[in-house]
């Protein structure tokens, strides 16, 4: 597995002004202590529109990007929440629900261990 550590904001506006200033991609990775490939990727996946890099946009596109990562928890809302809730309510097992949901053909798929680790 790859240990990739991500820009700082320091390394970010560094960036942006060397970038700035005209220095090439492979010049600015080497003034970082980067890889020509990671500030390449930064450029790109982190500019405006119009082709422009700002370091406080590259930091806010990350941050968010950051945020919408790593699994989302089934039961927190929607559907499969309600069909649990319900199903527990008249007392069944996690067994039973996740046996009864799918030959119920429920749009969603569950696990007894995902119910059992939901804390509702």
């Amino acid at each position: 597995m790859c240990h990739y550590t991500h820009l700082t904001t320091e390394e970010r506006e560094m960036s942006r002004v060397l970038k700035a200033q005209g220095f090439s991609i492979r010049v600015i990775a080497r003034m970082l202590n980067r890889s020509p490939s990671s500030v390449s990727r930064e450029f790109r996946r982190n500019c405006y529109a119009n082709g422009e890099y700002a370091a406080h946009h590259a930091d806010k596109l990350y941050r968010k990007r950051r945020k919408n990562c790593g699994r989302k928890p089934k039961l927190k809302e929607g559907p499969a929440r309600d069909y649990v809730l319900e199903k527990m309510s008249l007392r069944w097992s996690p067994e039973q629900i996740a046996g009864r949901s799918k030959l119920d053909n429920e749009p969603f798929g569950i696990s007894f261990p995902t119910i059992y680790r939901a804390d509702f």
